[in-house]
Formats: C-alpha cells, structure tokens, sequence
C-alpha cells in the first residue's frame, strides 16, 4: 500500500521486495556492503544480480540526524540501498514512478526539517508501546517527550518491519 507524501505516492522498500520475489521468484542475488563507517557516518552498495544484469545502489545515514537514526542508523542506510538498487533494476510496484522510497523520502523530509513538526500523538506513542511489548523491546528509548509525529511514524514503520 503506497505512502502519500506530499500528495504523491511513495512505495516502500518491503513492497518493492515483495515484487522482486514476485518477479524472478527466486532466481536473484541480492547483497549489501557497508562501504564506509567512520564519525557517525555510514554508506552502504547493494548490489543486485538478476541472470546476466548487475545493478547497484548506495545509501547514506548520519547518526542521530533522526528519531530513528538514534539507534538503528546502520539498518536504515542498508535498507535504503537495497530501495535504491531495486529501483535501479526497475523493480517497482504498478503505479510507482519514484526512484526513491518511502522510507528514503520520509528521512530525507525529517532530515531537512520541511515537515510539521508536530508532536506524537498519544496514538502513536500507545502503539510504539504496544509494538515494543510485542517485540520484546524496551519502549522507553523511543518514547520521550520530545518526540515527533515524523519520529513516531518513522519508528512505528520500524517496529512494523516495514
């Protein structure tokens, strides 16, 4: 189901996963490789080979420079790579157009500070709640008072496995 972000429709990078399988059914290799980890700053290439064609996509997050890059900036710039390398190999859902993803552009809009920054609702920190009793996960390190209705949508997606 696509993400709307400023009036357009993002997909994220488990859909596009998804479409891969669905796609090749298999048949597909596909590998990530941190490439640089030094002062909080992480790149990662992932690489996709599908029969003879090899494409490649990086990603790049700074630590802490969201709510989610906190404490899970080294996951997030993998997943982005792997978002970018599917789009690259036009592994994208009917109806995408985006080279990014959602996830890419939601952190690029928090990163930017170009979104409200209103705070998180108590909805939002209800379900972060109930998301980390489900996942055996101590909820109290994403749950301040500070936090954001972007940083609670961003780690509610997490938690998702989205």
């Amino acid at each position: 189901m696509p993400v709307q972000i400023h009036g357009k429709e993002y997909y994220t990078v488990a859909e596009r996963l998804i479409e891969l399988d669905k796609r090749h059914k298999g048949n597909y290799s596909l590998e990530s490789e941190m490439t640089y980890f030094r002062d909080g700053i992480v790149i990662f290439r992932s690489t996709l080979k599908i029969g003879d064609n090899i494409y490649t996509g990086h990603a790049m997050e700074k630590e802490g420079s969201s709510m989610i890059n906190k404490t899970s900036y080294i996951e997030n710039a993998e997943t982005s790579s792997w978002g970018r390398v599917l789009s690259a190999a036009n592994i994208i859902v009917e109806g995408d157009t985006s080279v990014a993803s959602a996830d890419e552009v939601a952190t690029a809009i928090t990163n930017q500070g170009t979104q409200s920054e209103k705070p998180a609702s108590d909805k939002q920190k209800y379900l972060i709640g109930k998301l980390c009793v489900e996942n055996n996960i101590d909820a109290k390190q994403y749950i301040d008072g500070e936090l954001t209705n972007t940083e609670a949508s961003e780690i509610i997606q997490q938690l998702k496995g989205e």
